[in-house]
């Protein structure tokens, strides 16, 4: 169903209301109107505003003291591949005596891009579902009984959608920036149109706290309030709107003939040597200009007047004339032009308004009187010489714009060029490794510029929306693109695969990729069939720099891989990592000495996509298509169907009877097949590989099971990230995920899977990003996990509810005490529990004491503060139990401290900086400070800091760590065995145990189980198994108790 069909029913309902309440005669009364149908509106809305957005809000008008519980609003996210999550879910209440109910304020809780708001009715999903899985701009999935109305914003993004049957763009009121909100003017008008709606002050007037700064075309912020308009008409004043807005045939204003009172800024002003010609302006958008003709006073451009006349026709064009004009203020800003197509200007709601037409080509030079034709491509519109310009036309010239108000005369509307700013000549042609240059960014960024190449990819109806041209060996420099992206901002399908096209668009860096932006108007075919570039074959070298080097001068060509290697499996972004097979590569570590430089990406924006999705170690043949960067990577858009040839995946040795564990289970499958040849027998049975299954197998399997099963004196240690273990409960003011049933059943499933059956059920798990207390005890109460498991867990400040927690073997551990520590900094990175999550502009609120002087002056270090858990170990009854029980009564035991983190991550760091790292290494100078604290009060303890630390072995933030003393068992891991995460292809370790030196004599080994990693993402959705139970490796450390 495409987004129009989903409103028609809409449209159609409210149609008929408007018969029925005209038929009824039906009387309202006086005051804010209230939806004939009984169905609230979304009223108001502020997603963003002047500062740290703490008062943002959505507002619902309808009925007095309606409840409304069974409506809900749905914020729906609109950029790029995150498009069509459901981001915000906010149950409606029941309204006041005026009609009003809104969520009161928010702070920082929606989005600030392209957002659509749904109020829907019948609501049945939930808090993060996808409802656009394939990011094609029309939902796949409607879990609602009915949408009741909707509005959205959208920031301009090229791949960003939205879902609703009004959207405000940029220019949505002819100004030039994103609105941060909105209201209805008049309150609760709604004609499923734009003009329903005027941006609110962005400056907060009308907010607690905020002076703001309202200007006329903008309406105050008035939440739970009627909507108003922030600078008023004032008594007795009738509004441009109202004069000019009629819906007669013939244009001519309601107020003919009548004597009124109106207000606008001046916007141009003609002088013939005997006619003086004024336009004025209130707002903008639609019906907001007027012409004022030889008026009594004397005016300037952005001067606001007050003009008093008789309202009159002249040969249709509405007017003012011989009216008395007072000069209220000066020096006030125009309002921005109208952007519109050249085919939508000539009409009757644009007369006197300051319009903009764009990209457009001069078709008619001399249509007599000074006048001349411009089109781009939607239909002409004409444009007059009122002004002074320079400009001479002629046939066929390109002009990047023209704008001015729009005049009426001799039966034509004509756009009235001021002066030669009102003008934009199309700048000559340029090439496309002009454009490119020889650096990261382009020397033509925001310019207009036009250019020609041979199209070889075209998304035209993927997600990138657009197509790539290369014109090849444009200059011959090697640092230089010859191949460029080309963004329509409409879906038209104008090309074809080795058309030669020319297009003419404006060059920007969207998220660093150069690309052109345009209409489909502004793109011609010069020709079809002509032959493509041959692709170059990736070769990248290992060096990091001098890699994005070659790949940049790459960006936006024609480009293949034979046969690649992968080296990072596929992710839930369905993007996949690979090497060049003859590199000789299984792996690239993230701190190889050489460097990285050599990973490329396979993202599925283009028509293919590695199919079924890829683990590490297998082998891609026939990548091929244009060089994209997309999120900070370079990766390949493919235009033909790869070859998949999965690596061996043999199954878990010693697990014979495919269980997922080895136990005695197994050794029984071994003696039922011993003297048999393989096959019959299973292979898994076969440990020494001769092809039989003789006494030498059980020999290998006893060794084997020796390895895995901890002695009674031993203890074991994880750390385990157990990736977003969420419930199926909304958290209050946390924006946590809910998950359905089957999913929460799911995830715990395959967790329980991983603890079982590969960590064997350690002594201690330290976990991160768990809910609550909660998703831990239906954790360890799973019926794959044999042993009793109690949990500790305090809740945190986290955004989204995770937490850092323990587990912990209630036969051999006593929780002595815990205690979640926070710390206070005086950072101001945007990051924490109380920053706005913006490094570029940081913002943190002061919420803490940095320095004991009672003054507050910080804010929280952590979002997820460190849990210090104080244990007691025992000796373990032996497995095959103990016919002396008094042996065991008396246990030895071993004190421990476990210190469970999970510091900041690398959200939010671009390549060039790491605005993240200062706040890690304040938090590992934090703990290593805890590990001392707990030193200082006993000199013996024995301690554990361990967890996802979000960062490297090499990193400062682990330096800190290990100059305070401790030692980071990971590196004793051999280096191939040594990762637990994998990052755009890079593998490495985030996930980490470290230990007091006093520790280091009863340590026995440490083993990073890799069963998440190295495979893709599909096999989060398969149970029964641990792969893919998280995005890291856990960590398992092994220790015996000192005597």
């Amino acid at each position: 169903m495409s987004e129009k069909d989903r409103t028609v029913g809409k449209w159609v309902a409210l149609a008929l209301i408007s018969l029925l309440v005209s038929l009824s005669a039906i009387s309202l009364p006086a005051g804010p109107a209230v939806a004939a149908d009984g169905d609230p509106l979304i009223n108001e809305f502020v997603f963003n505003h002047d500062g740290t957005d703490t008062h943002e809000f959505i507002e619902v008008f309808g009925a007095p003291d309606t409840d409304y519980s069974a409506y809900t609003l749905l914020e729906i996210e609109g950029d790029s591949s995150g498009a069509g999550v459901v981001d915000g879910v906010f149950p409606v209440g029941t309204t006041d005596g005026n009609g009003f109910w809104t969520t009161g304020f928010l702070n920082n809780e929606i989005e600030n891009g392209t957002v659509t708001l749904l109020l829907v009715e019948g609501f049945t999903g939930s808090l993060g579902d996808d409802l656009d899985a394939d990011n094609d701009g029309v939902l796949d999935t409607m879990p609602w009984t009915r949408i009741v109305d909707d509005v959205a914003v959208h920031d301009g993004g090229s791949s960003d959608h939205t879902y609703a049957a009004v959207t405000l763009t940029r220019g949505f009121d002819g100004v030039s920036y994103t609105p941060g909100g909105a209201s209805r003017i008049p309150n609760g008008t709604d004609t499923d149109a734009v003009a329903d709606w005027m941006r609110n002050d962005f400056h907060g007037a009308g907010l607690p706290g905020f002076t703001g700064t309202p200007e006329p075309g903008e309406a105050l912020n008035t939440p739970g309030a009627v909507n108003e308009e922030a600078v008023p008409s004032g008594p007795g004043i009738t509004p441009i709107h109202d004069i000019q807005y009629t819906e007669d045939p013939s244009g001519d204003s309601p107020y003919v003939g009548q004597t009124v009172t109106t207000r606008g800024v001046v916007t141009a002003f003609f002088y013939d040597g005997r006619n003086r010609r004024f336009f004025i302006q209130d707002g903008t958008g639609p019906w907001s200009g007027l012409f004022l003709y030889n008026p009594d006073g004397f005016l300037n451009v952005g001067d606001l007047v007050e003009v008093t006349g008789e309202v009159s026709e002249y040969y249709g064009l509405t007017e003012i004339a011989f009216g008395e004009a007072t000069v209220l203020s000066s020096g006030n800003p125009l309002p921005d032009p109208a952007v519109l197509p050249t085919g939508e200007v000539s009409q009757e709601q644009w007369e006197s308004v300051l319009v903009r037409v764009e990209n457009v080509t001069v078709t008619e030079p001399d249509l007599g009187y000074g006048e001349w034709l411009v089109d781009d491509g939607s239909g002409g519109v004409r444009v007059d010489d009122l002004g002074t310009y320079s400009y001479a036309p002629n046939a066929g010239d390109l002009l990047d714009f023209v704008q001015g108000p729009l005049y009426y005369s001799y039966g034509h509307f004509k756009i009235e060029p001021r002066d030669d700013g009102d003008i934009g000549i199309a700048p000559p042609l340029v090439s496309i490794c002009e454009i490119q240059g020889s650096g990261f960014t382009s020397p033509y960024e925001g310019q207009t510029v036009r250019t020609q190449g041979v199209v070889f990819a075209d998304f035209d109806q993927t997600s990138k929306r657009g197509f790539f041209i290369q014109f090849e060996n444009c200059d011959g420099d090697p640092a230089t693109s010859d191949g460029i992206f080309v963004y329509k901002r409409n879906r038209d399908d104008v090309v074809s695969v080795g058309d030669l096209v020319e297009v003419r668009g404006t060059v920007q860096e969207y998220y660093d990729l150069t690309e052109i932006s345009t209409y489909v108007s502004n793109i011609t075919v010069l020709s079809e069939g002509n032959p493509l570039p041959e692709p170059v074959d990736l070769n990248p070298p290992f060096d990091d720099d001098a890699a994005r080097a070659y790949l940049e001068s790459l960006e936006g060509m024609y480009v293949k891989m034979d046969d690649a290697t992968v080296v990072g499996p596929t992710s839930r972004y369905d993007e996949t990592w690979v090497v060049r097979s003859d590199l000789g590569l299984d792996r690239v570590f993230q701190d190889d000495p050489a460097g990285t430089g050599e990973v490329v990406g396979v993202d599925d924006s283009g028509l293919f996509e590695i199919t079924p999705e890829a683990k590490v170690g297998d082998r891609v043949l026939g990548l091929l298509g244009p060089l994209d960067y997309t999120y900070g990577a370079y990766k390949m858009q493919l235009v033909a169907e790869p070859t998949l040839l999965p690596a061996p995946d043999p199954p878990k040795y010693g697990d014979v009877d495919g269980d997922g564990d080895v136990d005695l289970d197994d050794l029984a499958v071994i003696h039922q097949h011993l003297g048999e040849t393989v096959p019959p027998a299973p292979e898994s049975a076969d440990l020494n590989g001769d092809g039989r299954i003789t006494g030498r197998d059980i020999a290998a399997f006893l060794r084997l099971l020796r390895q895995v099963w901890v002695k009674p004196m031993e203890f074991t240690v994880a750390t385990f990230n157990l990736e977003n273990l969420f419930d199926t409960v909304d958290e209050p003011e946390k924006d946590d995920p809910v998950l359905s049933a089957e999913d929460y059943e799911l995830k715990l499933d395959k967790l329980a899977e991983a603890i079982h059956d590969e960590l064997g059920e350690p002594t201690i798990i330290g976990v991160q990003e768990a809910e609550n207390l909660t998703v831990l005890a239906d954790l360890a109460a799973r019926p794959e996990i044999e042993a009793e498991y109690g949990a500790v867990l305090v809740d945190g400040p986290d955004g989204r509810g995770i937490d850092v927690g323990l587990l912990y073997r209630t036969d051999r551990v006593t929780v002595l005490g815990y205690e979640a520590r926070q710390g206070c900094t005086t950072l101001v990175d945007g990051f924490g529990p109380d920053g706005n999550r913006d490094p570029r502009n940081p913002v943190n609120e002061i919420t803490c004491d940095s320095d004991g002087d009672g003054v507050l002056d910080g804010n929280r270090l952590f979002s997820r503060p460190p849990l210090v858990v104080h244990l007691q170990v025992r000796y373990a009854i032996p497995r095959w139990g103990s016919a002396q029980p008094h042996t065991w009564r008396h246990r030895r035991s071993q004190e421990l401290w476990v210190i469970v983190s999970h510091f900041k991550s690398k959200g939010g760091d671009t390549p060039e900086v790491e605005y993240t790292l200062p706040r890690r290494i304040e938090q590992a100078q934090f703990v290593a400070g805890l590990v001392q604290e707990i030193q200082a009060a006993d000199p013996k303890a024995a301690i554990i800091v361990l967890g996802d630390l979000n960062d490297y072995l090499d990193s400062e933030p682990l330096t800190v760590l290990t100059s305070a003393g401790l030692e980071d068992l990971l590196l004793d891991v051999g280096k191939p065995e040594r990762y637990t995460y994998i990052y755009q292809g890079r593998s490495g370790v985030l996930d980490h145990l470290l230990i007091t030196p006093n520790l280091r004599r009863g340590f026995v080994g440490v083993t990073p189980l890799h069963i998440n990693a190295d495979y893709p993402n599909v096999y989060a959705d398969v149970a029964d198994t641990a792969r893919r139970s998280s995005d890291h490796d856990p960590v398992v450390a092994r220790f015996r108790i000192k005597r």
